[in-house]
């Protein structure tokens, strides 16, 4: 038994090495007719190695070309050769001096190998006798490099003369029945080599010169979609040439044209242009421009003609088109037309399309919806502007396909013009009651440098979008800020939230996008305005590096000053070796003014967060506290989470009170633990330019509790009533002993004495290096230059700049970024005394300081105690000195 299995396996295998033997040895005989004029040649492909080779009594060779007459015998040198090796068969049939074969063109000879095919024939015809194609079954028209799915293709060239014009490339399964050529015709067949095909599928007749170069002709049968070219599409169409596309279109449907792609030649004489022969029409022919929009709703069979112009020779330009023709049944809405009145609108477009448009255009399979301004004006894509009332309708049996956009412009030349105006940010009435869906309002507006945009919602107010916090609306508005350098997404916002008010410092671009359908019930609750407003300050920083403690001190310098400000910093700071760095402009790009809801979360993220805060960029949040309640207010994240290659980035937070102290964080440091805010507050964060890829996005949160009365609380405010009304009696007598006549002094840097207004003194917990503090003072251009006003005139007192901290209202404005007082959680002595502010006829100095390490004590004696670092102001150790004397 296993020797008969282990026999019939050595069968097999030598049935097999006997079948490939003859395989590999297969021979054909080609036998060309010397009547037939037809020429076979084998070639490798392009491209192809020479793996398999033709074997005849010469010897193997790539390639072999049988002329008419000859009778040949071959095989190959490889198993498959319809890998390495195609055929062309070519017939030349002469039309001028003998009689043409007309009728079915056959397929000749019998009995090729199975190698891809390219049967081609070269017709001569005179220019007086146009040649026809007709084709058995209807082709399709396709664009270059375009591959037909079972890969057989048609390839149309026209010869007139020397000079040759492809027609186009036709597939299988399509409309174009009928091909009318001016002259002689190159007519190919492209088959693969696993079909087998009896017929080429089409035949030759000979017709009367249509004066054209050539016309084709396209059977549209019901509702249907085809596309098709200009000759020698996308290449140039021939100059000052004539073609026709004859369109059958049964009576009871429509057909609509539609150009996607043209280009103009450059014209020395004539127009190019595009002529209609339409049934019915009382101007035939229609002459259309390719710019124009196409006729559309076409009843019944039409002609399309593309007229050529002569050229510049010079610089001729390409003439081409490729355009499609929609064939669908009358809809049944038609006459249905919708009033869209834009005639009170100023610098606004509407464009109605379809769905996905203009990313993507539809598909010929997708149902066809077309929007009409007019009977014969229609289109996928339709737009129209301010300033007109139009009357459209919809060629669409679902209009859930469309979609609406629409972009509107408010600009403002000058503030006086349009400061008083407020402008309504709302979707139009005559948009939301068409039948369509709205997808994207946009409004673009425009400021100049000088003037600010602000955003409000007084009703609705807004909400941020934010994981914690999702939009459940049916519409939302995306802000961008742009500058002609940068782009900055403020974010997505929708109605129901806390935000009352943004105030931005660029150009805005404003999209509203809806989803879903109940856009058009909220649609009549829009209460988004904005209007233009003065500009937000810019303030301009430099550095100082101070070499001793290896610290960088911010200085805020008068514009235009820098120079003369350093100079004077340099000579006044005996212990401080001074170093100025380029200026920093820091800009409050966006301001936020926020009220919460009491009884919910409220999240709120610095702008941008994808990309990061721009470099330099300085944002700030308003946020209102009711009276009976106290804000908590957190951040996301312990860290900013960056280092910075230039500048510093801060954190601050201040509330809205007299004498309230401000909370400020680098990006090196731990962000404020969440903390209880009882009166309204800012939180302003300021950017510096981090190193890459590092990018600076912050969030945060602010809660509400009830306010709880604490008479300990009370009582020990009226006491401290009492302390101050003493100590004010105190400073007011000693005033009164002060010189009249003694001269202001210039502000000087001092690294022995505080930082707090003349007279004022404070206890610091930590030294500088631990606190890491930073030192802000405004210079006075009258301090710099007060002893050149001194030498002019000498009656003349310069004026000396003293700084009060801010103790009244709190205007719409947040303290300059970064905030003045660079102070970490400073926090008041229980010892220390306030004194009275200083009145304005007094030329108090004000004095720079750094504090040192040590600790200021009292000695129980109402002086302070020096434990290494003692830090008192000028003018107070003159005060001391005057009163003792």
């Amino acid at each position: 038994m296993a020797g008969g299995r282990a026999l019939l396996a050595v069968l097999a295998v030598l049935i097999a090495a006997s079948a490939q033997h003859l395989k590999r040895e297969a021979s054909f005989t080609i036998s060309l007719r010397a009547a037939d004029n037809i020429t076979v040649t084998i070639k490798l492909k392009p491209g192809v190695l020479p793996a398999c080779l033709i074997r005849v009594k010469s010897g193997p060779r790539p390639e072999l070309k049988i002329r008419p007459g000859e009778n040949v015998t071959l095989s190959f040198t490889c198993n498959t050769p319809e890998k390495y090796l195609m055929m062309e068969i070519q017939k030349n049939i002469d039309c001028v001096s003998g009689p043409c074969p007309f009728g079915d063109v056959h397929l000749y000879p019998p009995g090729l190998p199975r190698l891809n095919r390219i049967f081609i024939w070269d017709v001569k015809a005179s220019t007086k006798a146009g040649l026809e194609l007709k084709f058995s079954a209807p082709l399709r028209q396709i664009q270059p490099g375009e591959m037909c799915p079972d890969l057989v293709s048609y390839n149309i060239n026209s010869c007139i003369d020397k000079a040759t014009v492809n027609i186009g490339t036709f597939c299988r399964n399509g409309s174009v029945s009928r091909v009318k050529l001016l002259g002689g015709v190159i007519m190919s067949l492209h088959l693969p080599w696993n079909l087998t095909v009896a017929t080429s599928g089409f035949n030759i007749a000979n017709r009367s010169s249509i004066k054209r170069l050539c016309i084709i002709e396209s059977i549209l049968k019901g509702e249907s979609s085809i596309m098709l070219m200009s000759p020698n599409y996308p290449l140039g169409f021939p100059e000052d040439e004539l073609m026709t596309w004859q369109f059958v279109v049964p009576s009871n449907m429509r057909a609509s044209v539609f150009f996607h792609d043209y280009s103009l030649s450059n014209c020395e004489r004539k127009e190019e242009r595009v002529e209609y022969y339409i049934p019915g029409s009382v101007s035939n022919p229609e002459v259309f421009k390719l710019s124009d929009s196409q006729p559309a709703n076409i009843a019944g069979s039409f002609n399309m003609s593309l007229q050529g112009c002569d050229q510049d020779a010079q610089n001729p330009g390409v003439l081409r088109l490729l355009f499609q023709v929609i064939v669908q049944h009358p809809q049944i809405d038609e006459n249905v037309t919708h009033l869209v009145d834009l005639s009170k609108e100023r610098n606004m477009t509407v464009t109605i399309h379809f769905e996905g448009w203009p990313r993507r255009t539809p598909l010929v399979s997708e149902p066809m919806c077309l929007i009409c301004k007019d009977p014969r004006t229609c289109d996928r894509v339709l737009t129209l502007a301010s300033g007109a009332t139009y009357k459209i309708s919809f060629l669409c049996k679902d209009l859930s396909h469309l979609r609406i956009t629409a972009e509107k412009g408010i600009s403002c030349v000058g503030l006086r013009w349009c400061e008083s105006r407020i402008y309504s940010l709302s979707v139009p009435k005559t948009i939301t009651q068409l039948p369509v869906q709205l997808h994207k309002f946009i409004w673009k507006l425009i400021a100049p440098e000088e003037i600010n945009i602000e955003i409000t919602s007084p009703s609705l107010k807004l909400r941020q979008h934010l994981p914690e916090q999702n939009c459940n609306t049916s519409y939302s508005y995306s802000i961008i800020s742009a500058t002609p350098e940068t782009e900055m997404n403020v974010g997505i916002f929708c109605p129901g939230g806390a935000i009352e008010k943004i105030q931005l410092r660029n150009n805005i671009t404003i999209s509203l996008k809806t989803f879903g359908k109940g856009f058009l019930n909220e649609s009549n609750h829009q209460d988004l305005k904005m209007s233009f407003v003065p500009h937000i300050k810019v303030q301009a920083w430099s550095h100082c590096l101070d070499q001793s403690l290896s610290e960088s001190v911010r200085w805020l310098i008068p514009a235009g000053r820098k120079d003369s400000c350093c100079r004077w910093l340099r000579g006044n700071s005996a212990a401080m070796s001074v170093i100025i760095t380029d200026t920093e402009e820091m800009i409050d790009e966006c301001t936020f003014t926020v009220s919460p809801d009491s009884k919910a979360k409220t999240y709120l993220q610095t702008p941008n967060s994808h990309y990061g805060l721009p470099p330099y960029v300085s944002i700030s949040w308003y946020i209102i506290v009711p009276s009976k309640q106290v804000a908590r207010l957190g951040f996301s994240t312990d860290r900013m989470g960056i280092t910075c290659e230039t500048g510093r980035a801060y954190v601050n937070i201040k509330e809205q009170m007299p004498g309230a102290e401000e909370t400020v964080r680098r990006e090196d440091e731990l962000l404020p633990q969440p903390r209880n805010m009882h009166y309204n507050f800012w939180v302003n964060i300021s950017n510096c330019k981090p190193v890459d890829p590092m990018q600076l996005s912050l969030k945060f949160w602010v809660t509400f509790v009830e306010k709880q009365i604490d008479l300990a609380v009370i009582v020990g405010v009226l006491a401290g009533f009492g302390v101050l009304a003493a100590i004010g009696l105190t400073v007011c007598c000693i005033k009164k002993k002060k010189k009249k006549s003694q001269n202001p002094m210039v502000g000087v840097y001092n690294t022995n004495v505080n930082t707090q207004m003349p007279g004022k003194q404070r206890l610091f917990k930590k030294d500088r290096k631990t606190n890491e503090s930073h030192v802000y003072a405004v210079i006075d251009d009258a301090m710099v230059y007060g002893h050149l006003l001194k030498e002019s005139n000498g009656s003349v007192t310069p004026e000396v700049d003293v700084y009060q901290p801010f103790d009244g209202p709190m205007g719409s404005l947040p303290p300059s970024p970064p905030p003045f007082s660079f102070r970490k959680d400073v926090k008041h002595s229980p010892n220390t005394e306030e004194p009275p502010l200083l009145a304005e006829t007094d030329h108090d100095a004000y004095t720079f300081a750094h504090q040192k390490s040590g600790e200021l004590e009292d000695n129980g004696e109402g002086n302070a105690k020096n434990n290494g670092d003692t830090s008192m102001s000028l003018l107070e150790n003159k005060e001391r000195d005057s009163l003792e004397e």
